[in-house]
């Protein structure tokens, strides 16, 4: 057999197909987000096309065999031998050969338990139309798909396959989900009817028909370790994080890593300079505030080059648009910055992928609230009425009748009810994953599908400009996950003591938010945190407001409103009578909120964000 066929790294892909086997339909995206985006259409078959775009590198391979079979790639894997691009093309190759050879679904389920990395795998065979998809264990590539009654689309984005699809209606649900809560709890549903991920952990395949069968090669099962020591711990957790760095370091060794200053990336960027990588550390930032002091102190702590990155009043209304495309709707300012750090870097842009810290903190916390000493799992009616109560606190409705007030009386009963059908569904799915309630809550809020969670939306942002790398994907830390007692992961300061074993030097530097060293111990750090506010409103009391910026949050600075260029782009979407469909949001509320908005009521900026997300996505969509 000759050697697979490959196309250059991209960003996205969609690929759609007639189940009649009659004609090759176009999918193409009709509005690309921007001059330089580039969609090359690919014929597959006579019933198929394949669309890919987007000209920085991205992770998207494609193959084609020589009998006309497609395979790709989204993502990356390790430890698999080859390097670089071209080493995951000869490894996407191989694969192709395996899968155009017959495996049966069984056989695929096999396959997918020996592959290590973040990715997803799609499969075309143009003889009998079939279609499979294996996803990783967290879904960390998202497949969406759309059926439809002459055929089926497959995407790497939701919004593309909605625009393509036609499938521009609200999934009622998923848009009381975001609203509230800031993500889809439920993470295989887009906002848009009809438009659905693959589960994590699991083989698809799909008959032109319509029929699909399936098989889960990976459930997360907790049985913790109650023996070792924090120290032993400290000491498995550093030599994976090296050795799961070293498997990172094959396929990129020139990574980036975008630097808070906090313990998270500094784990990130500790474990690679313990692997032998000499990594490029970035921060983002309004000024050269106390933050960006510490993250300098860091880079130097850790002997590596730093660069720091000032964002102005605009630069998330710059990247708006493609955020939210990216983000499939579900976009929030914060976690929006740096796909535009690679448009103002040359050096960014020259590294081969870029890391965040997120998902380390799961070795410093637990991602749920206070249960109150809760020792037995809930039954699936306490889950549903105390769901408010259990979520993070970053993550709870600040007022939740009122962003309900946005939905049209009927359309809001319908978003309730499939609110509480997601959050019933997915606690079935997982109610055996844990006997630990904690563990359990983090398992729901961050690990079932990691893109459920608010900052994936970050990894998503960072795909836009990079290869996106995450030490934490890893087989090895994320198995680590299942025997950690809870004990160990909440507030024991496992993932300072993991900086402090990879790299003592950038453990001595003091952590932002305390000022203290991160190694000292966790309720010292919570004093020193409390303190911090009043000793702020002090400050700001004897020096006044001269020393404000728009912060990492633009809401503070009342920029939406006082800024011309953001009032407008803000309006021509919110008060846009055409967008928001009728029979399910109510103008006149969102005219009203964004009125009292400009008038100072800044509690209502989350609302706000939401929808105007919720409307350029409908946009886009639509175009």
């Amino acid at each position: 057999m000759n050697a697979p066929q490959g196309l250059p790294s991209m960003r996205g892909y969609l690929l759609c197909a007639s189940a009649s086997g009659r004609s090759s339909p176009s999918v193409a995206p009709r509005a690309p987000l921007s001059a330089d985006e580039t969609v090359r259409t690919l014929p597959l078959s006579e019933s198929a096309c394949l669309a890919v775009w987007g000209q920085s590198p991205g992770d998207v391979q494609v193959c084609r065999g020589e009998g006309g079979s497609t395979l790709i790639l989204n993502g990356y894997f390790t430890g698999s031998g080859g390097s670089g691009v071209d080493g995951l093309g000869e490894i996407a190759g191989g694969i192709l050969r395996r899968l155009d050879a017959g495996l049966s679904l069984a056989e695929l389920e096999e396959l997918a338990v020996g592959l290590r990395g973040s990715f997803s795998l799609l499969h075309y065979q143009p003889g009998t139309g079939i279609v499979r998809v294996v996803s990783d264990r967290l879904a960390s590539r998202p497949v969406w798909r759309v059926s439809l009654s002459d055929g089926w689309i497959f995407s790497s984005h939701a919004a593309a396959a909605a625009q393509v699809a036609g499938a521009a209606a609200l999934d009622l649900g998923a848009a009381a989900s975001f609203l509230l809560y800031g993500c889809p709890l439920d993470p295989t549903r887009s906002l848009f009817q009809g438009v659905e991920s693959i589960r994590e952990g699991a083989v698809f395949e799909f008959a032109p028909q319509g029929s699909a069968e399936s098989r889960t090669w990976y459930r997360f099962r907790h049985s913790p370790e109650e023996g070792r020591s924090r120290r032993e711990w400290g000491r498995l957790a550093a030599q994976r994080t090296i050795e799961s760095a070293r498997g990172l370091l094959a396929i990129s060794p020139r990574p980036a890593v975008f630097l808070s200053g906090g313990v998270d990336s500094r784990i990130a960027a500790a474990g690679l300079r313990a692997a032998g990588a000499e990594p490029l550390l970035a921060t983002l930032g309004d000024s050269v505030n106390l933050e960006i002091q510490v993250a300098k102190r860091v880079a130097s702590a850790l002997g590596c080059e730093h660069e720091l990155i000032l964002r102005d009043s605009r630069w998330y209304l710059r990247g708006l648009r493609r955020a939210v495309f990216e983000t499939n709707g579900c976009h929030l300012w914060r976690h929006a910055h740096f796909s535009q750090g690679f448009q103002r870097s040359p050096a960014l842009r020259q590294t081969d992928g870029a890391l965040l810290g997120d998902f380390f903190e799961a070795f410093s916390k637990l991602f749920c609230a206070d249960l109150q000493g809760r020792s037995q799992i809930w039954s699936e009616d306490e889950f549903v009425s105390e769901f408010d109560s259990i979520r993070p606190p970053a993550y709870r409705p600040l007022d939740r009748d009122r962003t309900l007030e946005f939905f049209r009386p009927e359309a809001r009963q319908a978003a309730l009810e499939g609110l509480e059908m997601r959050i019933r569904g997915r606690f079935r799915e997982i109610r055996e994953a844990a006997q630990d309630p904690r563990i359990l809550v983090d398992y729901f809020m961050r690990w079932q599908n990691a893109s459920c969670l608010p900052t994936f939306a970050m990894l998503l942002d960072v795909r836009s400009g990079s290869p996106e790398r995450n030490l934490m994907f890893d087989w090895r830390l994320h198995e680590l996950l299942q025997r950690l007692p809870s004990s160990m992961r909440d507030r024991a300061g496992l993932g300072a003591q993991l900086v402090k074993r990879l790299h003592p030097a950038a453990a001595r530097v003091v952590n932002a938010n305390s000022l203290l060293p991160i190694t000292l111990p966790y309720a010292i750090h919570a004093l020193s945190k409390a303190a911090r506010p009043r000793v702020g409103k002090l400050k700001r009391r004897l020096l006044g407001g001269s020393h404000r910026t728009t912060a990492s949050w633009p809401h503070l600075a009342l920029i939406y409103a006082s800024d011309t260029v953001w009032r407008q782009s803000i309006e021509d979407v919110l008060l846009d009578p055409g967008l928001f469909p009728r029979e399910v949001f109510d103008g006149d509320v969102i005219a009203r909120r964004w009125n009292e908005f400009r008038q100072g009521r800044l509690q209502d900026y989350q609302d706000l964000e939401k929808l105007l997300g919720i409307g350029v996505l409908l946009r886009i969509a639509a175009s």
